[in-house]
């Protein structure tokens, strides 16, 4: 399947050619089913179809587990009132920092397009056993457009996997993004009305070297003269094999989601925060 100078690998191509839609709704009695559990409930496992449940607005109170078995799954909110799901785990109660997610994803090709994602347990800032999650993501070709991810500690696990994020906004504390996925960040934002003008984070970890850098920063968050010795900053040279979907493999997985969904939506390019 090309798509403009894109060609999609055959799993990809059968689920993009053969959608299925799922309503979901639990305010107006409108949707196939009133909770997003009960919607993923319905579908079959191993399925090749591209699901996309739109989830009409509201506070869905719900711990979520895709499972592998349920690749080809899609999330789609309304860009102008955009739902919730919430929930309230913390390490101390479940054991793993993983197990806490509000929305955890282990299978792959998933997207969500206009959702927030928060995990509502309070704790003291970086205290032992309070580890909260919002979103965990274990899988590959994983793709994330306009975005909210809410919690107070360890907010968005990128565990494994390859993945892509535009126009998100992450507010949390103390490893707020963390894992050991490969992913790109389009377009990062510290507050709705106010975009950050250049932004780019990154830190890749092979074995027990970490190698960390910055290039292009702007906002408060920028000044590097607290930073840990061994950061840099990075030139024009260095930045380029990180900059753009070439770094995430894009050409052969991401679809714009006007393609994918037919929808009044264009991510922007060009501000980058890779982690």
């Amino acid at each position: 399947m090309r798509i403009g100078s894109k060609v999609f690998d055959l799993k990809l191509r059968n689920a993009e050619m053969n959608k299925v839609r799922i309503n979901v709704s639990q305010v107006d009695g409108t949707g196939d089913f009133k909770s997003i559990k009960e919607a993923l409930d319905s579908i079959l496992l191993h399925s090749t179809k591209r699901v996309i449940l739109t989830i009409k607005p509201g506070v869905y109170r719900e711990k979520i587990v895709i499972p592998r078995t349920l690749p080809f799954i899609t999330f789609l909110g309304d860009s102008n009132d955009p739902p919730t799901i919430t929930w309230n785990d913390t390490k101390s109660v479940t054991g793993t920092t993983f197990s806490t997610a509000t929305v955890g994803v282990n299978a792959s090709y998933f997207v969500a397009i206009n959702m927030k994602f928060e995990n509502t347990a309070t704790h003291d800032e970086g205290s032992v056993g309070e580890q909260v999650v919002a979103l965990q993501i274990s899988e590959t070709n994983a793709s994330f457009y306009n975005c909210s991810f809410y919690d107070s500690q360890d907010t968005l696990y990128d565990h494994h996997g390859v993945h892509y994020f535009s126009n998100c906004f992450i507010q949390g504390s103390v490893d707020f993004i963390f894992g050991y996925a490969r992913s790109l960040y389009e377009i990062g934002w510290d507050d709705w009305d106010h975009p950050e003008r250049e932004l780019i984070l990154f830190s890749h970890l092979i074995c027990r070297t970490v190698y960390y850098g910055e290039y292009k920063c702007g906002g408060p968050g920028a000044n590097f003269t607290r930073r840990v010795p061994w950061a840099r900053l990075l030139t024009d040279k260095e930045a380029e094999p990180f900059i753009g979907t070439n770094y995430i493999y894009g050409d052969t997985w991401l679809i714009n989601p006007v393609i994918r969904n037919n929808l009044d939506c264009n991510p922007c390019f060009g501000i980058y925060a890779i982690n």
